[in-house]
């Protein structure tokens, strides 16, 4: 049953609680990671070099000499410097039963644009609805150890379609119920453009890769909670609250009224507090998906009894 609680997208309130960005590996310069050495009879000296040319937008210069003899010079971008929150909703689904959407705000200070977002799933049915303008979305390849458990969603956006300060929405529909996942963001465009040539591999190898992409919490489709792949299955609630709180979806009271009723094993005062936090701001709604469905596998006959009252309602 998709909740009702959540409001339609662009609506404002005064909440209690605060929403923290994704999360930045600190990160300092890149500087080269080794150095050219001329193996072979013949070879030209390549002079790679990397150059910061705009600290606030993490924007360098990698020049080399190519093969002609020339210098060669492409922009790269670092793709943590964007601050980025991320809002999640659930609502009926039009092909699917649920509908997950998604608001991404790039924060003005935010260092550039934002190029990508990334949703983590646990589910085979996932349909991208939104944007449905026929730019590229599908699948990050299980081969990088960043998108290897559950399968990710890569949304692009274009050249200032996500800029500082800009609102950007996106939607997926599956028949999976909600539960809590991951999601990354990137600044920067995803490769260099080209001058005719690949950039000595010594300049590669001393760019950071999908590790450095900013990451938290949110919420999409999981089709068993229980499932060994399931990540945050190895929790207990206890730790759930914690790692929300963490997320900024929770105000300072409800959390520690969360843990109290956690340790009182009150789950089914709990359920109802979800409900009650939601509705008074003092909690994200992405709270009552996160913990719901794991506070309902508990097996307490008090949430048994929480279900049969509400079905009477």
């Amino acid at each position: 049953m998709v909740c009702s609680l959540v409001a339609a997208w662009g609506s404002v309130s005064a909440d209690s609680f605060d929403r923290q960005p994704l999360t930045r590996v600190h990160s300092t310069p890149i500087t080269m990671s080794g150095s050219w050495t001329i193996d072979a009879p013949g070879e030209i000296d390549r002079q790679p070099e990397i150059t910061l040319m705009d600290p606030a937008r993490g924007r360098y210069a990698l020049t080399w000499t190519g093969h002609d003899g020339k210098r060669k010079e492409i922009t790269y971008y670092e793709p943590d410097r964007v601050q980025v929150i991320l809002r999640a909703s659930v609502s009926a689904g039009t092909a699917r039963k649920f509908r997950y959407q998604y608001e991404i705000m790039n924060r003005r200070t935010s260092g550039q644009d934002v190029f990508g977002i990334v949703i983590q799933t646990f589910a085979d049915d996932v349909q991208v609805v939104f944007p449905a303008d026929g730019r590229f979305i599908g699948p990050m390849t299980k081969v990088v150890p960043e998108f290897s458990v559950g399968t990710w969603y890569l949304i692009p956006f274009k050249v200032g379609e996500l800029s500082p300060g800009s609102v950007q929405r996106l939607a997926l529909e599956s028949d999976s119920p909600p539960s809590l996942v991951y999601a990354r963001a990137h600044g920067g465009p995803l490769g260099m453009k080209g001058v005719g040539e690949e950039p000595p591999e010594v300049l590669e190898a001393s760019l950071p890769g999908f590790e450095v992409w900013p990451l938290g919490l949110t919420i999409g489709p999981v089709t068993d909670i229980r499932s060994a792949q399931y990540v945050f299955g190895r929790h207990d609630v206890n730790e759930l609250v914690e790692l929300i709180a963490a997320a900024g979806w929770l105000s300072s009271d409800a959390k520690s009224e969360y843990q109290r009723l956690i340790d009182d094993d009150s789950y089914a005062q709990l359920l109802d507090a979800f409900t009650s936090d939601v509705g008074g701001n003092r909690a994200a709604p992405e709270v009552v998906y996160a913990l719901t469905r794991f506070v309902k596998q508990l097996g307490n006959s008090e949430v048994d009894a929480i279900d049969e009252r509400k079905q009477t309602q």
